[in-house]
């Protein structure tokens, strides 16, 4: 844990307010698949419902002025890219359902995967959330403070890859510099669990090969994962302000 980091860990009630939110922000993007006129309007029903579910259990109160117009926006209203990028709040919901103790995730790997394993643990639009809500209960700091740090060293290298094209040759070697530096840092931390060629690599391929979709998907992931997390440790007066990475 970085000691030079100051932590105040949200309250339980709130985490889980919010994992209810990114939930529901994934139920509603996932409502953008209907084509039809009836689809459509089946799945209109089920927004609305959705959105009155999340204002019952108190969740609205949270929500950014972007997330209420979402779920306001008639299905068939959001755009394809954006549907794509909501769907990644499932990254979100993972690292505050841990940090609930509700799902245990292997943290040194950058996302995920399958979420049904994930959704089916949580209260599901309709259901009662008094419970969930009553009950919740925080893992200890340290144990969200490394999961903060690993989020972000992830967050990091991918981000690292977005303007690589664009550096000078000397930009280059210090990026190369840093890479090298940070994954032996890291495995040595125990925050990896592997790497090639002195690089973070996913099942024996590393960052920098990984083929432009997946670096794009990986990318979405570790920004929503590092998003959550610093939210929950303090960062960020809203959801809207919480940094991906902290200097």
């Amino acid at each position: 844990m970085d000691d030079s980091i100051e932590i105040n860990l949200r309250a339980p009630r709130d985490v889980a307010l919010r994992l209810l939110i990114e939930v529901g922000i994934v139920n509603r993007a996932g409502l953008e698949s209907a084509k039809t006129q009836e689809e459509r309007t089946t799945a209109n029903e089920d927004r609305f419902d959705l959105f009155a579910w999340l204002i019952d259990a108190g969740a609205n109160v949270q929500m950014t002025p972007f997330e209420q117009a979402l779920f306001k926006e008639p299905v068939g209203g959001v755009d394809e890219g954006d549907v794509r990028e909501l769907s990644f709040s499932m990254e979100s919901a993972a690292m505050l359902a841990w940090s609930l103790g509700i799902v245990a995730i292997d943290l040194g790997l950058p996302s995920i995967g399958d979420g049904g394993a994930l959704l089916a643990a949580l209260p599901g639009p309709g259901d009662d959330v008094s419970p969930f809500l009553s009950t919740a209960q925080l893992r200890d700091l340290e144990e969200i403070a490394e999961a903060r740090e690993m989020a972000e060293i992830w967050w990091w290298r991918f981000d690292a890859e977005v303007d690589r094209e664009m550096l000078s040759q000397s930009e280059r070697k210090e990026l190369e510099d840093a890479i090298l530096v940070t994954t032996e840092e890291a495995m040595t931390a125990g925050y990896l669990r592997e790497e090639v060629d002195g690089d973070f690599a996913i099942d024996g391929v590393k960052v920098r090969d990984l083929d432009e979709e997946a670096r794009d998907d990986f990318w979405w992931a570790t920004r929503h994962r590092a998003k959550a997390l610093n939210w929950l440790c303090g960062y960020g007066a809203t959801w809207d302000e919480a940094p991906t990475f902290i200097e």
